[in-house]
């Protein structure tokens, strides 16, 4: 689970605490993720929801697909619809192998979607998937 935490994620993981068993209060939220879940009027329980499985991939909301993108914009780890290796790379460097880390990316590298958020959020499943 730290690769998820740090490989493109990284933000996402630590603004939602998915790397604990359970989730941190929304209070206790950094004020980035906190102005995405308002940006894109996404709820916070909602985004627990999906991390625990309970709303299945084809239901997931265009709202909660644009907050992932909020969080990738914001930390750094894409920009126009294109992964920020070099970021990523760097968050990475003391908790798994560069290699591992740029094989993800390459993996992922092509994945496409409709528009930013899909794009960004459809990268996130990518990763993802990579990291089971």
């Amino acid at each position: 689970m730290k690769y998820l935490c740090v490989v493109f994620v990284a933000v996402t993981c630590f603004v939602l605490s998915w790397c604990q068993s359970s989730p941190k209060p929304e209070s206790a939220l950094p004020e980035p993720a906190k102005k995405c879940l308002a940006q894109e009027n996404v709820d916070y329980q909602y985004a627990i929801d999906f991390h625990s499985g309970k709303i299945k991939l084809e239901d997931v909301s265009a709202a909660f697909k644009c907050f992932i993108h909020c969080i990738v914009e914001d930390g750094g780890y894409m920009k126009d619809g294109q992964i920020l290796e070099e970021n990523i790379v760097k968050a990475a460097e003391n908790i798994t192998s560069v290699d591992q880390v740029r094989k993800i990316i390459s993996n992922c590298k092509i994945v496409k979607g409709g528009n930013a958020c899909e794009m960004s959020f459809n990268t996130y499943m990518c990763i993802s998937s990579e990291l089971k």
